[in-house]
């Protein structure tokens, strides 16, 4: 599911640099964060398709627990 999600996020991130939205969702970060993903959005525009196309690929299964317009993705190296 997470892999799907990251697919997602970043066909919804069209601007800018694509990577930004699924930066440190990989399998380590998902195990060390105890299955929890966070995803990264330029706009609000772009994080709401995200969450509307999830909930109609995926209607269960998930939950959003926190919204967060100033956090700003982890740097990748």
């Amino acid at each position: 599911m997470v892999s799907a999600m990251r697919r997602l996020a970043w066909e919804c991130q069209p601007q800018i640099n694509r990577q930004i939205a699924a930066a440190g969702t990989g399998n380590d970060q998902w195990k060390r964060n105890q299955g929890r993903a966070t995803f990264y959005f330029t706009s609000t525009a772009n994080r709401s398709e995200f969450l509307g196309e999830l909930s109609l690929i995926f209607p269960t299964g998930w939950e959003k627990i926190s919204h967060d317009e100033k956090r700003t993705a982890p740097r990748q190296n």
